[in-house]
């Protein structure tokens, strides 16, 4: 029979203490707010940029299709690269899709590649996140470290549908892009300020 083991004491209040559990708690906050923005308004998202409603369909769809395309690709490569370096890679990978949706209101075809990026991303920091957690603030007490810093993913993705449907309704399309471009920068300005410990 497996025994339980729990976290030691005090190893919670310890990592609180520390300026870079609070850096990965905005940066994935950041992250999972916009990547909430993306997936729940893919296709108004699209369409605004000029997409046809089977072309947004289709490019949302893609999102979902890449997430295990990039958990493929980190098992595949991810050896090749530190978990800092990883994170912020993927990270301005995000900056890149928001981006090139901004710029798919000149060709809207690019919506397909913003998805494929959006979701390559999102399924490299899925995975990346918990050992990135353990890496930087040990593998002590990672239970009840990795399950505080969960509070700020499982926020940011229960507040992103309101977010971008307030973003959206006040001033539009445009707007809530630009909203998901400052959050991914932001996050990958903060990740530059990690450092494993």
């Amino acid at each position: 029979v497996g025994r339980a083991y729990a976290d030691p004491p005090g190893m919670l209040k310890r990592a609180m203490g520390q300026r870079v559990f609070w850096l990965i708690g905005v940066i994935f906050a950041l992250v999972y707010v916009a990547h909430g923005i993306i997936i729940t308004f893919a296709i108004p998202l699209f369409q605004g940029q000029g997409a046809s409603h089977a072309a947004a369909v289709w490019a949302a769809a893609l999102v979902g299709a890449a997430q295990v395309a990039g958990r493929f690709l980190f098992l595949g490569w991810g050896r090749q690269f530190t978990l800092v370096g990883m994170v912020r890679s993927t990270l301005l990978a995000m900056v890149g899709a928001a981006l090139i949706l901004w710029l798919a209101g000149v060709a809207p075809w690019l919506i397909f590649l913003t998805a494929a990026m959006q979701g390559t991303a999102i399924g490299i920091v899925s995975i990346v996140r918990p050992i990135l957690i353990a890496d930087v603030l040990g593998n002590e007490g990672f239970g009840v470290i990795s399950g505080a810093l969960a509070i700020g993913v499982l926020a940011g993705a229960a507040v992103a549908p309101f977010v971008g449907a307030l973003i959206l309704d006040e001033a539009g399309v445009e707007a809530a892009i630009g909203a998901v471009f400052a959050m991914a920068l932001a996050a990958t300005g903060l990740a530059l300020l990690v450092r494993r410990g």
